[in-house]
């Protein structure tokens, strides 16, 4: 993954992570009120996920080549469009935040 696909999972990371804290703590406190928890229960926790990284950069030049050759393909028998091809071109290879605006995203691609 590219620095912007790390970023934009990371967000999305401490927005689910945000999520599980909140259901497990309700579920924490009706477990408290119906009495299946006892008042001294240590009711502290940590929502944890493994740490993202980049991939090594022999093994993403592999793919982007591959996926490089299948748009040409893919274009050529008018399955996609040619800007459609780019656009799903510079998504893949990680190096375009999808949460960007449109335009900054033509910008990058031309």
């Amino acid at each position: 993954m590219g620095l912007p696909a790390i970023k934009r999972f990371q967000r999305r990371q401490e927005v689910f992570r945000a999520l599980l804290t909140a259901v497990e703590e309700r579920v924490l406190e009706e477990a408290m009120k119906v009495g299946r928890l006892g008042p001294r229960v240590n009711r502290r926790f940590a929502v944890q996920f493994e740490e993202l990284s980049p991939a090594p950069a022999g093994a993403m030049a592999d793919v982007v080549g591959r996926l490089t050759d299948a748009l040409a393909v893919a274009a050529e028998h008018g399955w996609v469009n040619e800007e459609e091809a780019r656009r799903l071109w510079w998504r893949y290879q990680g190096q375009v935040d999808e949460s960007a605006p449109q335009a900054a995203v033509g910008e990058v691609a031309e």
